[in-house]
């Protein structure tokens, strides 16, 4: 077991876990938007990091950068994230398989 912490993570807001992977929702240095951070198991690419190597330790999901996460889920080897686009309008993005 590596115990481990997300360097540039505000406030942890929740955590979630997945077959071999986790996940974390934390506050954006500065608040706002919400930061992604996963790591473990990549097989099937459910940590939306790009490429299907693992990660032994937390990776930020870029692609989600400045968005306001209202809910996440974590499946075997996929991911779900409903996230604010504006105008009180929520998008849901999913990744893995």
């Amino acid at each position: 077991h590596v115990l481990c912490k997300c360097p540039a993570a505000e406030s942890i807001v929740a955590v979630h876990a997945g077959g071999n992977y986790s996940l974390i929702v934390a506050w954006a240095k500065g608040g706002g938007s919400h930061e992604l951070w996963t790591w473990g198991c990549n097989s099937e690419g459910q940590l939306g990091v790009g490429g299907k190597d693992a990660q032994p330790l937390p990776q930020r999901i870029l692609a989600l950068e400045g968005k306001i996460m209202h809910s996440v889920s974590c499946g075997y080897a996929h991911t779900f994230a409903v996230c604010s686009i504006g105008d009180g309008a929520r998008q849901v993005f999913a990744w893995g398989s």
